[in-house]
Protein backbone atom coordinates (compact mmCIF):
# COMPACT_ATOMS: atom_id res chain seq x y z
CA UNK A 1 0.00 0.00 0.00
CA UNK A 2 1.41 3.93 -0.77
CA UNK A 3 1.29 5.83 1.99
CA UNK A 4 0.09 9.49 1.12
CA UNK A 5 0.32 12.22 3.27
CA UNK A 6 -3.16 14.14 3.53
CA UNK A 7 -3.28 18.14 2.39
CA UNK A 8 -3.62 18.95 6.31
CA UNK A 9 0.46 18.21 6.28
CA UNK A 10 1.03 21.09 3.91
CA UNK A 11 4.35 21.36 2.99
CA UNK A 12 5.51 18.50 4.69
CA UNK A 13 5.47 20.57 8.29
CA UNK A 14 4.80 17.31 10.33
CA UNK A 15 7.09 14.96 7.99
CA UNK A 16 4.41 12.33 7.57
CA UNK A 17 6.44 11.09 4.90
CA UNK A 18 8.95 9.63 7.58
CA UNK A 19 6.75 7.52 9.28
CA UNK A 20 7.44 4.16 9.25
CA UNK A 21 3.79 3.22 8.09
CA UNK A 22 4.47 -0.30 8.23
CA UNK A 23 6.41 -1.10 11.42
CA UNK A 24 3.83 0.95 13.39
CA UNK A 25 0.97 -0.97 11.66
CA UNK A 26 2.80 -3.90 13.08
CA UNK A 27 3.74 -2.86 16.40
CA UNK A 28 -0.35 -1.78 17.41
CA UNK A 29 -1.70 -5.32 15.38
CA UNK A 30 -3.51 -3.28 12.90
CA UNK A 31 -2.31 -5.39 9.70
CA UNK A 32 -0.56 -3.69 6.64
CA UNK A 33 -3.89 -2.45 5.11
CA UNK A 34 -5.96 -1.48 7.85
CA UNK A 35 -8.24 -0.13 4.77
CA UNK A 36 -10.30 3.45 4.62
CA UNK A 37 -10.72 5.73 7.08
CA UNK A 38 -14.02 5.27 9.06
CA UNK A 39 -15.04 6.17 12.70
CA UNK A 40 -14.60 2.59 13.50
CA UNK A 41 -10.96 2.37 12.27
CA UNK A 42 -10.18 5.73 13.46
CA UNK A 43 -11.35 4.02 17.37
CA UNK A 44 -10.21 0.75 16.36
CA UNK A 45 -6.60 2.71 16.06
CA UNK A 46 -6.76 4.81 18.72
CA UNK A 47 -7.49 1.58 21.03
CA UNK A 48 -4.86 -0.34 19.98
CA UNK A 49 -2.18 2.53 20.10
CA UNK A 50 -2.75 2.89 23.40
CA UNK A 51 -2.82 -1.48 24.22
CA UNK A 52 0.60 -1.38 22.66
CA UNK A 53 2.28 1.92 23.92
CA UNK A 54 2.17 3.29 27.88
CA UNK A 55 2.87 6.72 28.58
CA UNK A 56 5.87 7.23 29.75
CA UNK A 57 8.88 10.61 30.11
CA UNK A 58 11.70 8.44 30.58
CA UNK A 59 13.81 10.74 28.16
CA UNK A 60 13.23 14.36 30.10
CA UNK A 61 13.92 12.12 33.85
CA UNK A 62 16.98 11.58 32.12
CA UNK A 63 17.79 14.67 30.86
CA UNK A 64 16.87 14.30 26.91
CA UNK A 65 15.03 16.36 25.33
CA UNK A 66 12.43 13.91 23.25
CA UNK A 67 12.33 14.78 19.97
CA UNK A 68 8.78 15.44 17.50
CA UNK A 69 10.47 13.91 14.69
CA UNK A 70 8.24 10.71 13.54
CA UNK A 71 11.47 8.73 12.48
CA UNK A 72 12.88 9.48 15.63
CA UNK A 73 9.29 8.79 17.86
CA UNK A 74 9.78 5.39 15.28
CA UNK A 75 12.99 4.46 16.09
CA UNK A 76 11.88 4.12 19.95
CA UNK A 77 9.39 2.17 19.07
CA UNK A 78 11.43 -0.02 17.44
CA UNK A 79 14.47 -0.03 20.12
CA UNK A 80 12.85 0.45 23.03
CA UNK A 81 9.01 -0.50 22.42
CA UNK A 82 8.13 3.17 24.03
CA UNK A 83 6.53 6.50 22.80
CA UNK A 84 6.92 8.82 24.81
CA UNK A 85 4.80 11.00 25.98
CA UNK A 86 1.82 13.54 24.68
CA UNK A 87 3.29 15.54 22.46
CA UNK A 88 5.38 12.49 20.93
CA UNK A 89 2.65 10.51 21.03
CA UNK A 90 0.06 12.63 19.17
CA UNK A 91 2.51 14.09 16.91
CA UNK A 92 2.86 10.56 15.52
CA UNK A 93 -0.86 9.24 16.17
CA UNK A 94 -1.68 12.32 14.06
CA UNK A 95 0.43 11.53 11.42
CA UNK A 96 -0.18 7.87 11.01
CA UNK A 97 -4.01 8.49 10.42
CA UNK A 98 -3.32 11.59 7.72
CA UNK A 99 -1.28 9.18 5.98
CA UNK A 100 -4.59 6.66 5.88
CA UNK A 101 -6.39 9.49 4.55
CA UNK A 102 -7.87 11.39 7.65
CA UNK A 103 -8.15 14.77 8.01
CA UNK A 104 -6.73 15.75 11.38
CA UNK A 105 -6.52 19.08 13.21
CA UNK A 106 -3.70 19.46 15.95
CA UNK A 107 -4.98 21.36 18.70
CA UNK A 108 -3.46 22.77 21.55
CA UNK A 109 -4.64 22.25 24.92
CA UNK A 110 -3.87 23.17 28.59
CA UNK A 111 -3.86 20.96 32.10
CA UNK A 112 -7.08 21.78 34.27
CA UNK A 113 -6.97 18.58 36.57
CA UNK A 114 -9.61 19.56 38.51
CA UNK A 115 -8.92 23.34 38.61
CA UNK A 116 -10.12 26.24 35.90
CA UNK A 117 -6.55 27.44 36.49
CA UNK A 118 -4.77 26.73 33.57
CA UNK A 119 -1.81 24.29 34.35
CA UNK A 120 0.46 23.00 31.51
CA UNK A 121 0.23 22.71 27.57
CA UNK A 122 -1.30 19.47 26.57
CA UNK A 123 -1.47 18.60 22.97
CA UNK A 124 -5.17 16.81 21.60
CA UNK A 125 -6.40 16.03 18.25
CA UNK A 126 -9.68 16.66 15.98
CA UNK A 127 -9.95 14.03 13.70
CA UNK A 128 -12.77 14.29 10.57
CA UNK A 129 -14.74 10.81 10.01
CA UNK A 130 -18.18 9.34 8.71
CA UNK A 131 -18.80 13.08 8.76
CA UNK A 132 -18.25 14.42 12.42
CA UNK A 133 -15.62 15.46 14.18
CA UNK A 134 -14.23 13.17 16.60
CA UNK A 135 -12.01 14.15 20.06
CA UNK A 136 -8.66 11.86 19.56
CA UNK A 137 -6.10 11.83 21.93
CA UNK A 138 -3.79 8.97 23.30
CA UNK A 139 -1.49 10.88 24.40
CA UNK A 140 -3.29 12.15 28.09
CA UNK A 141 -1.93 8.93 30.25
CA UNK A 142 -3.87 6.59 32.00
CA UNK A 143 -6.61 8.99 33.11
CA UNK A 144 -7.35 9.97 29.51
CA UNK A 145 -9.59 8.29 26.63
CA UNK A 146 -9.58 4.99 25.30
CA UNK A 147 -11.89 5.73 22.23
CA UNK A 148 -12.36 8.88 20.39
CA UNK A 149 -15.15 11.47 21.72
CA UNK A 150 -17.62 13.14 19.81
CA UNK A 151 -16.79 16.59 19.39
CA UNK A 152 -20.22 17.57 20.64
CA UNK A 153 -21.21 19.86 23.33
CA UNK A 154 -22.21 17.51 26.63
CA UNK A 155 -20.81 14.26 24.43
CA UNK A 156 -20.89 11.54 27.00
CA UNK A 157 -19.29 7.99 26.89
CA UNK A 158 -18.39 4.87 29.17
CA UNK A 159 -15.66 3.27 27.79
CA UNK A 160 -14.62 0.25 29.78
CA UNK A 161 -15.74 1.15 32.82
CA UNK A 162 -14.35 5.05 32.65
CA UNK A 163 -17.02 7.79 32.28
CA UNK A 164 -16.00 10.96 30.56
CA UNK A 165 -17.69 14.52 29.14
CA UNK A 166 -17.11 17.03 26.48
CA UNK A 167 -18.52 20.13 27.20
CA UNK A 168 -17.98 23.54 25.76
CA UNK A 169 -16.54 25.89 27.76
CA UNK A 170 -16.64 29.46 25.67
CA UNK A 171 -16.64 29.87 21.99
CA UNK A 172 -13.68 27.74 20.90
CA UNK A 173 -12.83 26.51 24.32
CA UNK A 174 -14.01 22.90 25.18
CA UNK A 175 -13.17 21.02 28.37
CA UNK A 176 -13.01 17.00 28.76
CA UNK A 177 -13.94 15.86 32.07
CA UNK A 178 -13.53 12.36 34.00
CA UNK A 179 -16.30 11.17 36.40
CA UNK A 180 -14.43 9.83 39.78
CA UNK A 181 -16.28 7.80 42.43
CA UNK A 182 -17.38 9.89 45.22
CA UNK A 183 -15.79 13.22 44.01
CA UNK A 184 -18.03 13.81 41.02
CA UNK A 185 -17.02 15.21 37.47
CA UNK A 186 -13.28 16.33 37.28
CA UNK A 187 -11.90 18.48 34.68
CA UNK A 188 -8.97 17.18 32.78
CA UNK A 189 -7.73 19.65 30.25
CA UNK A 190 -9.00 22.04 27.56
CA UNK A 191 -8.53 22.14 23.99
CA UNK A 192 -9.22 25.08 21.85
CA UNK A 193 -10.46 25.03 18.13
CA UNK A 194 -7.49 27.12 17.16
CA UNK A 195 -5.11 24.57 15.02
CA UNK A 196 -1.45 24.90 16.30
CA UNK A 197 2.03 24.30 13.87
CA UNK A 198 4.34 22.64 14.71
CA UNK A 199 7.03 25.51 15.85
CA UNK A 200 3.77 25.78 18.52
CA UNK A 201 4.78 21.92 19.75
CA UNK A 202 8.17 22.27 19.35
CA UNK A 203 8.83 25.32 21.91
CA UNK A 204 6.37 23.75 24.35
CA UNK A 205 8.17 20.23 24.33
CA UNK A 206 11.48 21.71 25.05
CA UNK A 207 10.46 23.20 28.04
CA UNK A 208 8.21 19.95 29.15
CA UNK A 209 10.89 17.78 28.61
CA UNK A 210 14.07 19.94 29.53
CA UNK A 211 13.04 23.11 32.24
CA UNK A 212 13.78 22.23 36.21
CA UNK A 213 9.57 23.10 36.95
CA UNK A 214 8.90 20.10 34.60
CA UNK A 215 7.33 18.02 36.52
CA UNK A 216 8.85 15.12 33.93
CA UNK A 217 12.79 16.12 34.48
CA UNK A 218 11.91 15.48 37.96
CA UNK A 219 10.39 12.24 38.74
CA UNK A 220 10.17 9.31 36.37
CA UNK A 221 6.44 9.09 35.36
CA UNK A 222 5.08 5.50 33.43
CA UNK A 223 1.48 5.19 33.21
CA UNK A 224 -0.55 2.44 31.29
CA UNK A 225 -3.84 1.15 31.24
CA UNK A 226 -4.99 -2.25 30.85
CA UNK A 227 -8.49 -3.34 30.59
CA UNK A 228 -9.63 -3.30 34.13
CA UNK A 229 -7.56 -1.12 35.66
CA UNK A 230 -5.04 1.70 35.29
CA UNK A 231 -1.67 1.52 36.71
CA UNK A 232 0.92 4.61 37.18
CA UNK A 233 3.93 4.63 38.11
CA UNK A 234 5.65 7.55 39.98
CA UNK A 235 9.45 7.52 40.88
CA UNK A 236 9.13 4.33 42.84
CA UNK A 237 6.21 4.42 43.97
CA UNK A 238 3.49 1.97 41.82
CA UNK A 239 -0.32 2.66 42.04
CA UNK A 240 -3.35 0.04 39.88
CA UNK A 241 -6.87 2.00 40.10
CA UNK A 242 -10.05 -0.30 39.33
CA UNK A 243 -12.90 2.43 37.76
CA UNK A 244 -14.38 1.73 41.46
CA UNK A 245 -12.47 3.80 42.72
CA UNK A 246 -10.25 0.91 44.38
CA UNK A 247 -6.49 1.65 44.75
CA UNK A 248 -3.31 -0.24 45.72
CA UNK A 249 0.04 1.18 46.01
CA UNK A 250 3.53 -1.05 46.09
CA UNK A 251 6.66 0.59 46.58
CA UNK A 252 9.57 -0.64 44.00
CA UNK A 253 13.08 -2.49 44.91
CA UNK A 254 15.45 -0.70 42.52
CA UNK A 255 15.97 -4.08 41.23
CA UNK A 256 12.68 -4.97 39.76
CA UNK A 257 12.43 -1.32 37.84
CA UNK A 258 13.54 -3.18 34.70
CA UNK A 259 10.77 -6.14 35.11
CA UNK A 260 8.26 -4.05 36.32
CA UNK A 261 8.75 -1.77 32.77
CA UNK A 262 8.51 -4.63 30.41
CA UNK A 263 6.05 -6.15 32.59
CA UNK A 264 3.18 -3.84 33.01
CA UNK A 265 3.82 -0.86 30.73
CA UNK A 266 5.42 -2.96 27.66
CA UNK A 267 8.52 -0.84 27.96
CA UNK A 268 12.38 -1.65 27.48
CA UNK A 269 14.52 1.21 28.08
CA UNK A 270 17.80 -1.23 27.33
CA UNK A 271 20.67 -2.15 29.83
CA UNK A 272 22.43 1.74 29.49
CA UNK A 273 19.60 3.93 30.28
CA UNK A 274 18.03 1.33 33.07
CA UNK A 275 20.89 1.85 34.45
CA UNK A 276 20.47 5.40 34.55
CA UNK A 277 16.99 5.25 35.87
CA UNK A 278 18.21 3.46 38.66
CA UNK A 279 21.26 5.24 39.58
CA UNK A 280 18.85 8.43 39.37
CA UNK A 281 15.81 6.75 41.67
CA UNK A 282 18.30 5.68 44.44
CA UNK A 283 20.13 9.42 44.19
CA UNK A 284 23.37 8.10 43.12
CA UNK A 285 22.82 11.25 40.50
CA UNK A 286 21.77 15.01 41.04
CA UNK A 287 18.25 15.90 39.32
CA UNK A 288 18.60 18.18 36.24
CA UNK A 289 17.66 21.57 38.49
CA UNK A 290 15.01 22.26 41.27
CA UNK A 291 11.92 20.34 41.06
CA UNK A 292 8.23 21.85 41.54
CA UNK A 293 5.87 19.12 42.23
CA UNK A 294 2.71 20.93 40.32
CA UNK A 295 0.84 17.92 40.63
CA UNK A 296 0.67 16.62 37.11
CA UNK A 297 2.12 13.25 37.32
CA UNK A 298 -0.25 12.25 39.98
CA UNK A 299 -3.18 9.91 39.52
CA UNK A 300 -6.50 12.07 39.67
CA UNK A 301 -7.81 9.97 42.13
CA UNK A 302 -5.14 11.05 44.65
CA UNK A 303 -5.77 14.74 44.53
CA UNK A 304 -7.55 16.70 46.65
CA UNK A 305 -11.15 15.79 46.24
CA UNK A 306 -12.06 19.49 47.11
CA UNK A 307 -10.74 20.23 43.92
CA UNK A 308 -13.30 18.38 41.39
CA UNK A 309 -15.64 20.77 40.08
CA UNK A 310 -18.33 20.74 37.54
CA UNK A 311 -17.46 20.87 33.93
CA UNK A 312 -19.31 23.63 31.83
CA UNK A 313 -22.99 22.30 31.50
CA UNK A 314 -22.84 21.15 34.53
CA UNK A 315 -26.81 22.02 35.37
CA UNK A 316 -27.49 19.39 32.32
CA UNK A 317 -29.10 16.29 32.80
CA UNK A 318 -26.06 13.78 34.02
Amino acid sequence: MTWRPAATDVGGEWENDAVPMREYLRAIGAGPDPGPPSAALLTRLHRLHLEAFAFEGIDPFLGIVPSLAPAAIGAKIADEGRCGYCFEQNTLFAAVLENLGFRVHRLGGRMRLGSARARGKHMALAVEADGERWLADVGFGADGLIEPLLWRDGAEAVQDGWRFRFDRAAADDWVLAAHLPGVGWFDLYSASEHRQHRIDFEITNYFIGNHPRSPFTGHLVAQYRHRGSKVLLRDRMLTEITPDGTREETEVGADELGGLLADRFRVRPGEAKLAALTTRLTGGAAAPGPVVDQGWARPMEARDPAEARQPRGAGKDR
